[in-house]
């Protein structure tokens, strides 16, 4: 098989004069290490120290880097055709690659009144169209920075220069993304198509980011468990016997009683979402996905959510929706949909509150608690309950859970949702991280918090 070698010559290519470089160790961003690792960043002496991360990329480092990942970089660099670029001369280490390029449009590469200008800095919305091209996509109506953020290229921005570092973010994430027309994503693809080097895949973190989903698990759980459903019969058998005992001790004159509740992971489930996601070889939370599959109403109710709900429609108990999300203008028409699909009682404008701006919770509960008795709150989340739980540090939100904790099974039911929610913030800083190879090993440093360490 071919290993890829995607030499992108910093010195030459980049037209410095000096680099700075940083030095290797933990402190070096994984996607750095993974790519140089394959091959496809090397500095000007092959070691990381000599890639300066904050170097605008180049027109012609792309233009290498996508021939080499197309598996032409050979026939590019003993191309003998008689046409070239005017500037060619510029670069003559580079003069058949350019060649090859110029009598090859279908690349995608325009000059500038024949010249290639290989120094001139590209930009990401023309980095993007480059990286799209790999992936065989060339049908989108918006930009390519938009299409590109909707397959999972999140790195990708509309910008003037693309630094070394944001370019490294946007090769290792369009290396997990699916190649057109096709269930396989690029990396994947290359090894298929002997362009990358598969010992080389299988001993890197390339098999990792593909193969060792950090959603599978989780998923998993939520689409095959007993217990995963037994707990939310459990919570909702706990909110009931709590609603019971304050029907049974209501006085005349008291307010009504009322049940505030979150809608997502707590009375419908969003579980084939997740596992298109799966299938899609996606392994963070997917904004753009979520917002074209809920108008879809796939939700479903949870284990036990819609029999509690309606008890409390039976003994007079009014029920508040209240949840966050933004689909845009339809949004509110999104959420009350997917209420009423399923049944849901007190489906209707006077008993949903839908956020789209906020995730604080608190305005519409303490209004909705003014008029009410709330006898208990149902959520999947600290937040559902108290805005208070809305912190960034892991041992600051489990001393503040603990504080309360003898409302935990009365006033507040929890329910388990292992795939997404303040606690991913907790970890990361904030709910929905981009798939970064950096934020898989934050993933992966989360769960050695606690690790045993054998006696020797």
């Amino acid at each position: 098989m071919k290993k890829i070698l995607v030499l992108i010559l910093v010195t030459l290519i980049m037209n410095t004069t000096c680099t700075v470089g940083f030095a290797a160790g933990p402190s070096v961003p994984e996607n750095i290490k993974l790519l140089h690792t394959l091959g496809i960043l090397e500095g000007s002496d092959g070691t990381l120290n000599s890639i300066d991360i904050q170097k605008p990329v180049t027109r012609l480092t792309a233009a290498i880097v996508q021939l080499k990942l197309l598996g032409l970089e050979e026939t590019a660099s003993v191309y003998t055709g008689n046409k070239n670029y005017a500037d060619a001369n510029k670069t003559p280490w580079a003069r058949q690659y350019l060649a090859y390029i110029y009598d090859h449009p279908e690349l995608g590469w325009v000059g500038n009144q024949n010249n290639f200008d290989s120094f001139a800095k590209i930009s990401g919305e023309e980095l993007t169209k480059i990286m799209l091209s790999i992936l065989k996509e060339t049908k989108y109506t918006e930009s390519a920075v938009k299409y590109a953020n909707q397959l999972g290229i999140k790195s990708a921005k509309d910008s003037n220069i693309v630094s070394m570092s944001q370019f490294s973010n946007i090769v290792t994430e369009t290396l997990n993304v699916k190649v057109n027309e096709t269930k396989t994503a690029l990396a994947e693809y290359l090894v298929e198509q002997n362009i990358l080097d598969r010992e080389v895949a299988d001993a890197e973190a390339i098999v990792k980011n593909m193969d060792g989903n950090i959603l599978t698990v989780a998923v998993a759980w939520k689409q095959t468990a007993a217990e995963y459903k037994a707990l939310y019969y459990q919570g909702f058998n706990q909110a009931k016997s709590q609603l019971q005992f304050a029907i049974a001790n209501q006085k005349p004159g008291d307010k009504p009683l009322a049940v505030i509740t979150d809608v997502d992971d707590t009375i419908v489930s969003p579980v084939n979402y997740w596992g298109y996601l799966i299938q899609n070889k996606k392994d963070f939370f997917n904004d753009e996905i979520w917002d074209k599959w809920i108008p879809e109403n796939k939700m479903v109710p949870t284990p036990g959510s819609l029999e509690f709900l309606n008890f409390c429609k039976e003994n007079n108990v009014e029920v508040f929706y209240v949840t966050s999300r933004d689909q845009g203008e339809k949004t509110y028409e999104y959420a009350l949909g997917n209420l009423q699909a399923l049944g849901f009682p007190y489906a209707d404008k006077e008993h949903l509150n839908v956020l789209q701006d906020t995730s604080n919770k608190e305005k519409p509960q303490m209004a909705i608690a003014e008029k009410y008795n709330v006898s208990v709150y149902l959520g999947d989340n600290l937040n559902d309950f108290r805005r208070i739980y809305y912190v960034k540090d892991i041992d600051e939100r489990t001393k503040l859970m603990e504080a309360d904790k003898e409302l935990f099974g009365s006033k507040f039911i929890l329910f388990p949702n292992p795939t997404d929610g303040h606690w991913v913030r907790a970890i990361f800083g904030e709910s929905e991280p981009a798939p970064a190879n950096e934020n898989r090993e934050i993933w992966e440093n989360a769960a050695q918090k606690s690790t045993w360490s054998p006696q020797k």
